[in-house]
């Protein structure tokens, strides 16, 4: 079944997935965010814009990518770019990761250089 991201726009909608988890493991997984006993960021595999959201959908389906896909909708003309390709096109971007994973300072770049 296919996603009409056009429709998601439009409406301004946003998509959350879950893992399936119980609620209290989601709470708890919450605090430690909160608490900042567990960085979200070093999960990220990939990022993206709405041009590679549909290849970010397609990622997760098929296991091709092990980690999160962060879609930067005002990014639109950024296809999906694994990390570990991302200095290819952005080395600036590529110089802010730190031991090859996603920092807020990579993102603040990719925000500026991409846009």
């Amino acid at each position: 079944h296919g996603i009409d991201l056009d429709a998601l726009l439009e409406k301004r909608l946003f998509v959350f997935g879950t893992s399936g988890s119980e609620t209290e493991h989601m709470r708890i997984v919450l605090k430690k965010v909160v608490d900042g006993r567990l960085d979200t960021l070093a999960s990220v595999d990939a990022v993206s814009g709405m041009a590679g959201a549909v290849d970010g959908l397609a990622a997760v389906e098929s296991r091709t990518l092990a980690g999160k896909i962060l879609v930067y909708p005002m990014l639109h003309d950024l296809p999906l770019t694994p990390l570990f390709s991302i200095g290819e096109r952005f080395p600036t971007v590529a110089s802010r990761m730190v031991d090859g994973r996603w920092t807020r300072a990579a993102e603040e770049e990719l925000l500026r250089v991409a846009d």
